[in-house]
């Protein structure tokens, strides 16, 4: 075997077809190549360091695997320390308390009334009402490519908010909050045809183009001509005259393929699937992050056809095998499921572990091995595992890709979630319904009877009419109703009606934080609507912790979002936007990327604020009776955002038709440049006679010099157009950001703007009463 060819061997082969089968996850890192001994020295240096915490991971795999099961209902289990997973009671027998467990009525029906996930709803109903606000700014204010770089990232923020679906996003940060705890959030740069499609690429290559032809050069003149002639001496040219064509090799467009595109994309994960060292406070401290999930084989060797050979249905690797019951429990939804019901089974699945660790692990190794590995993982390595079998590996920072959010503040990576305070509630609220509910199935009094008297056998086989008559023989001299007697139905405990009473009200409020102004309810204390919004505003105190980190997260979030896109970008990017004007495409630049930013969370948003928190305070200015607030609510640079928060979408402003086409008017004049109009000499008028004014020196009418007049090229409508409403659009437009550029950049299409706006101002002086209004 040659050299060549095991240098082959280590390095992995290149993906076909990147990106039209499955997606391909893009990184600038570059493979190091290890071999087999090498990787397997990485593997268990993984293993070994992951290893050390098992005991607080088996811990965080039981209270978010509770956690999980209690918001879809699935509240009566019990954790078996055998099994390390929740079973059902069912299964477990009563004489392990006990109990006979002849005597166990299973038929007895369990419910469970679900109020930790309707705490949770609650909960994330708030805090994804909309998307914290990011702002960004450049490194340096003097620095022009800063400050475009920083304009231009808003855009790219809002393409990736439109990428990725932001408000089900938010949806689930808040589940994965409530439940686990945290989430982390993988954002990378993804090629992916099915999901993005294709577009067409031109393929280059060497061609040879031809710099001059075949030539015979006459030696006396110096001509050069096609045919062995001299056009001007005219006289033969031979064999020494000839110059044969010159040609070069040059780079031209040879073909066109297609390419799939790609787009900033961002995925979350919960406890389940990411595991951080329990230390770790923030990524930044992480010394490794590892991303597991089960996955179909197939779709790992679609992603890796180079080892196709090895993947199968392998589960070992890094961590427990209790993290591969726990992800699997969740993908087959066993909530469904009842106690002997059986699940989906997952036995065909892959695991599929990606790690992340940071090159001070590498320290754990001997020096000789140690130093070889910082050399091929400076910024540190991505190792991508199926089973044990190594599929990838490069050099990569964790900090390109990785965000991660804690519901709240604390020491360490295992902290609680919002609804951990929830569970025990959820016990016991369990326990108090279960009581009431065997109160209720066991509370129908029960009757004795003297068989001498009454015949039980005759009066259960009789129908019941009304009126009829069954025969009694009296024993005794008693009374016939002596013969019977009627057990005492069982009662509630007031006692336990009034605490079950409290952990649906006051109880879970105080812990949760989950006050009534919160959830949209009014408390019989609050008698104005000013005390109602300071009741909000301190239910929403509570609410505001989770926000802060939320808010920092999506700051991260957004700056790893914008750093991929121009990374991945090798040219100008064009976006659909939805403007007055109808549909139109925004430009990103390339040339406005190559600038420092630095993206800060917006430091008064203190809560998410809702479509109806949005629409109560617009209604509020609108009553102040501030004709300046009014009008601010209504101008026509506010018509879509004021009939989007009043939910009005389909009504017709006043003025709304004329500004939507004097935005189009405004793209047409942008185009174009202004018109130059020539004013001929036109006699001048005497102010005294009002006859033509006489030169006296050639006694001729003396004449205007002649002029040159500046017109828009997009005549306005003097009959039709709102002057008024279209004036405005133009002013609006002019001292807007968009219109300061284009008079940088277009200041002829800007001056066009400008002369259109003052054609709409005469007409609007024109059409004013002369003198003023009549009175």
């Amino acid at each position: 075997m040659s050299l060549v060819d095991v240098i082959r061997d280590l390095m992995p082969s290149p993906r076909q077809k990147e990106g039209e089968v499955v997606p391909v996850n893009v990184s600038d890192g570059q493979p190091a190549g290890l071999d087999r001994d090498t990787a397997s020295i990485v593997m268990r240096l993984v293993q070994e360091k992951v290893a050390e915490s098992d005991t607080s991971r088996r811990w965080q795999l039981q209270r978010v695997r509770k956690a999980r099961d209690y918001y879809y209902g699935k509240q009566w289990q019990i954790w078996s320390v055998d099994r390390q997973m929740y079973i059902p009671l069912s299964d477990v027998p009563s004489s392990a308390y006990g109990l006979d467990d002849q005597t166990a009525e299973d038929d007895d029906p369990v419910y469970s009334w679900n109020l930790y996930r309707a705490t949770g709803e609650f909960i994330s109903s708030v805090i994804s009402g909309g998307p914290p606000t990011v702002r960004f700014f450049p490194a340096d204010a003097n620095n022009t490519m800063d400050v475009a770089t920083a304009k231009a990232a808003n855009d790219i923020v809002e393409v990736f908010h439109r990428t990725n679906n932001i408000d089900n996003l938010l949806s689930q940060e808040a589940y994965y909050l409530y439940n686990d705890g945290f989430y982390a959030a993988y954002v990378r740069h993804v090629i992916d045809k099915q999901r993005f499609g294709e577009r067409d690429e031109p393929v280059m290559g060497e061609v040879e183009k031809e710099i001059a032809p075949d030539l015979y050069v006459c030696p006396s003149c110096g001509g050069g001509y096609p045919v062995p002639e001299c056009q001007r001496c005219q006289r033969p040219l031979g064999p020494e005259s000839f110059i044969p064509r010159q040609t070069e090799m040059v780079q031209e467009q040879v073909d066109v393929k297609k390419v799939p595109n790609g787009n900033e994309v961002v995925d979350l994960y919960g406890a389940l699937e990411v595991r951080l060292p329990p230390e770790a406070r923030d990524v930044q401290e992480a010394a490794y992050l590892i991303l597991a999930q089960e996955v179909d084989p197939a779709y790992l060797k679609a992603l890796y056809p180079d080892k196709e050979e090895e993947i199968g249905t392998n589960t070992g690797g890094i961590g427990l095998a209790e993290e591969r019951t726990s992800r699997t429990m969740q993908q087959t939804a066993s909530w469904m499921a009842g106690p002997f019901s059986g699940l989906d089974d997952k036995a065909g699945r892959a695991t599929y572990t990606r790690a992340w660790i940071r090159p001070s692990v590498f320290y754990r190794l001997p020096k000789d091995k140690r130093e070889a590995l910082l050399e091929r993982y400076p910024d540190g390595g991505f190792f991508a595992f199926a089973g044990d079998v190594l599929l990838e590996e490069r050099n990569e920072s964790m900090d390109d890709f990785w965000v991660v959010c804690f519901a709240t503040p604390g020491e360490g990576s295992m902290r609680p979630s919002l609804g951990d305070v929830m569970l025990d509630v959820q016990d016991a609220l369990n326990d108090l319904l279960d009581v009431e509910m065997q109160n209720a199935r066991h509370s129908v009094p029960m009757v004795f009877v003297d068989t001498q008297s009454i015949d039980k056998d005759e009066i259960r086989q009789s129908r019941v009419r009304g009126g009829q008559m069954y025969p009694v023989k009296r024993v005794t001299g008693d009374a016939i109703g002596s013969q019977f007697w009627e057990s005492t139905p069982a009662g509630s405990n007031p006692q336990a009606v009034g605490l079950r009473q409290e952990v649906f009200g006051n109880i879970t409020q105080y812990l949760t934080g989950t006050l009534p102004g919160l959830t949209g309810q009014s408390d019989p204390n609050l008698k104005t609507a000013k005390a109602y919004a300071q009741a909000r505003e301190q239910a929403m105190g509570r609410i505001a912790v989770v926000w802060r980190q939320m808010k920092e997260a999506h700051a991260k979030m957004a700056l790893l979002a914008v750093r991929h896109f121009i990374s991945n970008r090798k040219g100008d990017t064009a976006f659909a936007q939805m403007t007055p004007a109808g549909f139109r495409n925004k430009t990103i630049k390339y040339e406005d990327l190559q600038g420092q930013i630095i993206a800060y969370p917006e430091s008064d948003e203190a809560y998410p604020v809702s479509a109806s928190d949005k629409r109560e305070q617009l209604n509020q200015l609108l009553m102040t009776g501030n004709p300046v607030l009014a009008g601010a609510v209504t101008s026509i640079e506010n018509f879509d955002y004021y009939k989007s928060v009043q939910g009005l979408e389909g009504l017709k402003l006043p003025g709304e038709a004329a500004r939507n086409k004097q935005y189009k008017e405004i793209e047409i004049l942008l185009a174009q440049q202004p018109q130059q109009q020539e004013i001929p000499p036109q006699p001048q008028m005497d102010p005294n006679t009002g006859g033509p004014l006489i030169d006296p020196m050639t006694g001729q009418p003396a004449m205007t010099q002649p002029q040159t007049i500046e017109l828009p090229s997009y005549p306005i409508e003097q009959m039709t157009d709102d002057h008024m409403t279209e004036f405005q659009a133009c002013q609006a437009w002019l001292n807007s950001d968009e219109g300061w550029e284009a008079k940088q950049k277009n200041p002829m299409g800007h001056r066009n703007i400008v002369l259109h706006a003052q054609e709409h101002f005469k007409a609007m002086q024109a059409m004013q009463p002369q003198g003023g209004a009549p009175q």
